[in-house]
């Protein structure tokens, strides 16, 4: 009688699962009492026999909830974010060509965990750099992700723990007919007055830990494949460090270039300034000689001076003796004519 009121009592959904839970065990037991074990599932149980099988409660929750279709899951911004980041590493990390902010290329400084460029002078305030060996700079969409005190990291896809939404809908219906019987199990041997353990065990079997994607395969291959995975995942940070050492390099030519550059006007000002200091000599040379050749001419001048008084004085006296001689001849020819 209680096996014909259970569609009464119980919705559409657990009468539709009421099949498949019992196909699930008869398999495992061939004995009558085995059938008799599932015919007592879909009765209610008493209050005290529902306290020591209260584990089987969300396990019916869990498969009515799996009857129906599951709707699709929304993606996450942070999910769009990891794929978008795990592409651009898968391509080499490429980065711009032209400034995020100007538009213009050249000198830029890319951001260490996307495609974005800037200039010295167009990074934004919030941006963020590194001060370790690394030396990366992070752009603001990067900072607000918080990319730039835990980067994400590229590993391969393990298959997900208890709880994710790919296997929660298959999953419990084949774990189901576990709990099903093992709650038969455990109300008979309560019965019996003995305790078994193989219910809590069965109960437990969701709780195994992650199992690598690979466990199809020996774990010599297994290993191998991890290897191989993680030197893999090395090339990309293998790119980005040799770019970041060739963005260094062309940073220090172009500064070894300045240098150069300064140092070769040091010198053409050092020869000008030699070239001017050997015709400012000479200059002080000529002004020397021009200074002397000055004095020179004004001795000679000051002794023509005195020449000229000379032989003025000395033109004088003989236009005296002249004079003189002139009169003494007439004198001299008076004293004949007498």
């Amino acid at each position: 009688m209680t096996g014909t009121r259970e569609p009464d009592n119980h919705d559409d959904g657990r009468q539709a699962k009421r099949p498949r839970l019992q196909t699930g065990r008869g398999r495992a037991s061939s004995s009558g009492r085995g059938r008799g074990r599932r015919a007592r599932v879909p009765t209610d149980p008493p209050p005290a026999e529902n306290q020591q099988g209260e584990h089987t409660i969300p396990m019916q929750t869990q498969s009515n909830d799996t009857s129906n279709t599951p709707a699709p899951a929304v993606p996450d911004s942070t999910s769009v974010d990891l794929r978008r980041y795990k592409t651009w590493r898968g391509a080499g990390s490429p980065h711009d060509n032209i400034c995020f902010e100007c538009y213009q290329p050249l000198d830029l400084v890319p951001c260490g965990t996307c495609k974005r460029s800037y200039h010295v002078s167009c990074k934004p305030k919030d941006s963020f750099l590194r001060e370790d060996n690394a030396h990366l700079w992070y752009c603001p969409v990067c900072v607000d992700r918080g990319w730039h005190l835990a980067p994400p990291t590229i590993t391969p896809p393990d298959s997900p723990c208890m709880g994710t939404p790919k296997f929660t809908a298959i999953n419990p219906a084949s774990r189901a007919p576990v709990r099903v019987n093992s709650e038969a199990v455990h109300h008979e041997d309560t019965a019996n007055g003995t305790q078994r353990t193989t219910a809590p065990r069965e109960s437990a079997a969701p709780f195994a830990p992650r199992k690598s994607r690979f466990n199809t395969l020996p774990e010599e291959v297994d290993s191998a494949l991890w290897v191989v995975y993680r030197e893999l995942e090395s090339v990309p940070l293998l790119r980005q460090n040799i770019s970041d050492l060739q963005f260094q390099i062309s940073s220090l030519r172009q500064e070894l270039s300045i240098r150069q550059n300064e140092l070769a006007l040091t010198k053409r000002v050092v020869e000008k300034g030699r070239a001017a200091e050997i015709e400012l000599q000479k200059y002080w040379e000529e002004a020397a000689n021009r200074q002397a050749s000055t004095d020179d001419t004004e001795a000679l001048k000051a002794k023509n001076r005195e020449l000229e008084s000379e032989l003025n004085n000395t033109r004088n006296e003989l236009e005296r003796a002249n004079k003189t001689l002139q009169g003494w001849k007439r004198k001299l020819s008076n004293l004949i004519d007498d």
